[in-house]
């Protein structure tokens, strides 16, 4: 352990507290916000940001969020996202946009930043550090998140 990361065993993860105070995360395409309010208010983050292009779902996300301005939502694609401030950022994305998606990501992400994508690959990152299998319905094509 160093600088208050877990093990990559332990899924490389910073352990809640003064560093994760300091910590932003953006969750590119963040539906109705829970991700966020988790990031928050439970996962120890100082800031969370939620970035979504349906205005009705970014308003139910600011209406869970009143009174909290750590938790933030903003109506955006997500290639208008600046994300070069974030420490970590959640995707879920579909396959025709995780190659396009891996080279903004790269192009902009800060050193030692961590991604989550859930279900599909981010290639243009690398190998992941951790990947995680899920189970999932049999119509499903998600088969797994990836820590990078």
């Amino acid at each position: 352990e160093a600088g208050g990361l877990l093990s990559a065993t332990s899924t490389v993860w910073p352990r809640p507290g003064p560093i994760m105070r300091e910590m932003r995360l953006i969750d590119l395409g963040s539906g109705d916000g829970s991700v966020i309010r988790a990031a928050c208010r439970t996962g120890g983050f100082g800031q969370a940001t939620g970035c979504e292009i349906n205005p009705a779902l970014v308003a139910v996300s600011r209406a869970l969020s009143v009174g909290r301005p750590r938790e933030a939502f903003v109506l955006r694609s997500l290639w208008h996202m600046d994300v070069s401030k974030a420490h970590v950022v959640i995707v879920y994305g579909i396959p025709p946009i995780m190659d396009r998606l891996g080279r903004k990501l790269e192009a902009e992400l800060r050193d030692g930043a961590i991604v989550v994508s859930n279900a599909y690959p981010l290639r243009h990152l690398g190998a992941p550090l951790v990947v995680h299998p899920v189970r999932t319905p049999l119509w499903s094509p998600d088969v797994s998140s990836e820590l990078y």
